[in-house]
């Protein structure tokens, strides 16, 4: 194979890995479903393209260690090696099943993937900018015998790929493993940006409504008890990992917004916590997102959110904003 276009190959690869890592979480799930399915193919394609590349690495490092002159793009092409390899070992000890969300650390080796995939961009683009090459020009690159091979390795991607998806009938597309479902607050416990719990005092805890309405308010629970009750099945997916099924309870956050009735150029709300974790959605997609106080028959535990947080169906766990405060619309 071509050194050029091995090199341009798994420079797709990566570059495809890191956008469709990222770009999922911020989707709704039936948005984001194709893309996992590419991060998943290409994942595998770059693992078996670097047998291609491994016989370019060692001649290119050879020829290198033996000259004279100290080649300090050496360092760069090492480290991103080394990330890379970290990056692709991880996943597939999370696909195989050998790592999860809390084993064999007490932390997501899912997350740690994820932070060293974002530490591959910068190293990847400075590796190719010290490296690049432009013979032999892109059109002569793929000849007869470099499209049977792209083609050979194409069918053993597939079939890696779907080998791999039946290893786990449990997991879901976006990578997380079950976690227990219709638990309660007996589900695994995470918070974005690291943030402490908060101790809120129900007493004095409101939920202001402001913004693009002509009845700004600030809610107590009392106020929402009085709301038309909803109750919804719904699956969290985090982005540590994990997934749970559960039933929660509380109200509407339509019926939240309508009751303070926005104006007619109203299109947005913001949900906001009270660590300052915040997200915005349509209002026309809203319909089903719940401001909850319970899971199950329980009153949602402190780290869960208590004594209200939003759950957002076909989002990812990261928009399941915890400990609501404030509502604002625009």
């Amino acid at each position: 194979m071509p050194r050029r276009l091995v090199n341009l190959f798994l420079l797709a690869c990566t570059a495809t890995l890191i956008a469709t890592g990222v770009v999922p979480w911020l989707l709704p799930e039936t948005v984001a479903l194709p893309l996992y399915t590419v991060h998943r193919i290409s994942g595998v394609a770059l693992l078996l393209a670097l047998v291609w590349k491994y016989a370019i690495a060692r001649a290119s490092l050879r020829r290198r260690l033996r000259s004279p002159h100290a080649d300090r793009t050496l360092l760069v092409a090492v480290t991103a090696s080394a990330t890379l390899v970290f990056v692709l070992a991880s996943g597939v000890a999370w696909t195989t099943g050998l790592v999860s969300f809390d084993r064999p650390i007490p932390y997501s080796t899912l997350n740690l993937h994820v932070f060293a995939g974002a530490l591959l961009l910068p190293l990847v683009l400075v590796h190719s900018l010290q490296r690049w090459e432009r013979r032999p020009a892109f059109g002569r690159l793929v000849g007869r015998r470099a499209a049977l091979r792209l083609f050979a390795l194409g069918a053993a991607t597939a079939v890696t790929a779907v080998a791999l998806d039946l290893i786990d009938p449990l997991r879901r597309f976006s990578g997380s493993r079950h976690a227990g479902s219709f638990t309660g607050n007996e589900f695994p416990l995470t918070i974005w940006r690291f943030d402490t719990v908060p101790l809120i005092d129900a007493a004095a805890w409101r939920l202001v409504v402001s913004g693009s309405v002509a009845a700004p308010g600030a809610l107590r629970l009392a106020d929402l008890d009085r709301m038309p009750e909803r109750e919804l099945d719904a699956v969290i997916d985090c982005t540590g990992g994990w997934w749970s099924e559960q039933r929660w309870r509380g109200v509407s956050l339509s019926d939240v917004i309508a009751a303070s009735a926005p104006t007619s150029s109203a299109s947005r709300a913001t949900v906001t916590s009270v660590t300052g974790h915040a997200w915005s959605f349509d209002l026309d997609e809203v319909g089903d997102v719940l401001l909850a106080t319970h899971v199950g028959d329980e009153p949602l535990s402190a780290g869960h959110g208590y004594p209200l947080r939003l759950v957002a169906p076909g989002r990812r766990g990261f928009q399941w904003i915890k400990w609501v405060v404030r509502i604002e619309v625009s």
